[in-house]
């Protein structure tokens, strides 16, 4: 069952979870693909959405905790939420913060950069995006990100100018 980005049905997801962490309640994956499919589930039930997102954040804070790579991934993740599901963009910096200071990526890095950006803070949006495009994509998959996140980095790379 491929999770990663939206489960089709979160109900369906979150049974083929549930004895995962029962047996292994310290699953750091699990917990995280647990914790989309709450956050799945509050989007597509908004009149609910707020309690189901306390189950969300939970796992979230599961996933970080029992997360064994520190790849800065979990934070990251959990810091989207923040931004796009709970309309938080403190606490969503403060995970993009915790996701870089586990390990520089460029996800975070933009994301980072488009918050200060908003708030007028120039001089650090240009330090994360020189910070995160030094970052040199060595896989595939890396390359892939940086190319999806191209029109982004222009975006903001905009702002320095106008």
């Amino acid at each position: 069952m491929n999770l990663l980005r939206q489960p089709p049905d979160p109900y369906t997801a979150m049974d083929y979870l549930q004895p995962i962490l029962t047996k292994n309640p310290k699953h750091g994956v699990a917990h995280w693909y647990m914790a989309r499919c709450y956050q799945a589930q509050g989007h597509n039930y908004s009149s609910k959405g707020r309690k189901v997102y306390q189950q969300a954040i939970k796992h979230f804070q599961q996933a970080i905790k029992f997360d064994n790579q520190k790849n800065g991934h979990f934070w990251y993740e959990f810091g989207c939420f923040y931004r796009d599901a709970m309309q938080k963009p403190t606490e969503a910096r403060t995970c993009f913060e915790n996701s870089l200071n586990q390990n520089i990526n460029l996800r975070a890095c933009v994301d980072l950069a488009e918050l200060d950006v908003a708030d007028g803070n120039f001089d650090r949006a240009r330090e994360l995006l020189q910070q995160g495009l030094a970052l040199v994509p060595m896989t595939r998959p890396e390359r892939e990100q940086r190319d999806r996140l191209e029109s982004r980095i222009q975006g903001i790379q905009a702002q320095f100018d106008a």
